[in-house]
């Protein structure tokens, strides 16, 4: 369930916002690699190959809470659900995304946007991607960080 969504004002030149969606699913969510595979998948290189060799995904540990992060570009193939002819393609994306291991389920958070809108949001999401790992004891306090974040900048 998207339990919140933000729009983050793009960058000088770039045509478009950047979205950063909170998810959780009560549990449930599916894996952890199947999220980084999706994800990957949702991105192909300028050659129309897939994006996967050029994603980069790290691993760190926070309050005894585990987070993958996800760092791809390329041309997003953005669309809902997967559904054939049901999307679009947009060179030039980039998603940052990660999923923070909760003892009560997975939050799974993903900015996506213009690479040089995301890389804008990247440096003022730092707080925000600490507070990731306390999820969801700090649910309140991620949310607030990223609200006065956004209407900060």
């Amino acid at each position: 369930m998207r339990k919140a969504q933000y729009r983050l004002p793009r960058a000088a030149g770039d045509t478009e916002d950047a979205e950063l969606a909170v998810f959780y699913f009560e549990g449930s969510g599916g894996s952890v690699q199947a999220n980084v595979d999706r994800w990957i998948g949702q991105f192909r290189k300028a050659d129309g190959t897939p994006a996967g060799d050029t994603a980069k995904t790290t691993h760190r540990q926070s309050q005894a809470i585990p987070i993958t992060i996800v760092d791809v570009s390329g041309t997003y193939l953005a669309g809902g659900m997967p559904m054939p002819g049901n999307k679009s393609e947009k060179p030039g994306f980039r998603m940052l995304a990660a999923v923070a291991e909760a003892g009560s389920g997975p939050w799974f958070f993903k900015l996506t946007g213009p690479a040089r809108t995301v890389a804008r949001w990247e440096r003022h999401s730092s707080p925000f991607w600490t507070l990731c790992s306390r999820m969801p004891e700090h649910v309140d306090q991620l949310l607030a960080s990223l609200t006065t974040s956004v209407s900060g900048s």
